[in-house]
């Protein structure tokens, strides 16, 4: 019972999950991209008939991201350079060693490209992972992180 609408990024060559929207028939008419919903609604799907898609949350999670020398390493400052819409906000969480995710700040948006620091207590560990969330349109362009190498202890 559950049909999830997908869309291709051919970009990036990653699928993304739309809705649940379930999509009977597409149709093309010049760059108007046209559906039939299980309830027979023909619907705009792209294109100047279609309506700006409303605020929507959003979020992404890196895998493990672990050190390439032997001691154990801590993340000190972060730097995210990214632009959200004027009115909305993203999260930044981080998260070491499996443990629970930890907020590290919220970043306002501004209509304009923003270069964020986020300074942070240092923590030693292994590994660490990142979690951006929000609401509404954002586009992340770089993340770089400052590491402080541990002791050989």
């Amino acid at each position: 019972g559950d049909y999830p609408l997908l869309a291709y990024n051919f970009r990036n060559g990653l699928w993304h999950k739309e809705d649940e929207l379930q999509v009977l028939d597409f149709c093309r008419v010049g760059n108007e991209l046209y559906a039939v919903d299980q309830n027979k609604n023909l619907l705009a799907l792209r294109g100047s008939a279609g309506t700006d898609e409303k605020d929507f949350p959003w979020m992404i999670e890196t895998a493990p991201i672990g050190y390439m020398q032997p001691n154990r390493q801590s993340v000190k400052k972060l730097f995210v350079r990214l632009w959200l819409k004027k009115g909305t906000y993203a999260d930044v969480k981080l998260q070491f060693d499996f443990g629970p995710w930890e907020q590290i700040g919220t970043v306002n948006g501004a209509d304009t490209v923003q270069n964020i620091e986020l300074p942070m207590v240092p923590r030693r560990c292994d590994r660490f992972k990142l979690k951006i969330s929000g609401n509404g349109p954002c586009k992340i362009y770089a993340m770089t992180f400052k590491i402080e190498k541990g002791s050989e202890t």
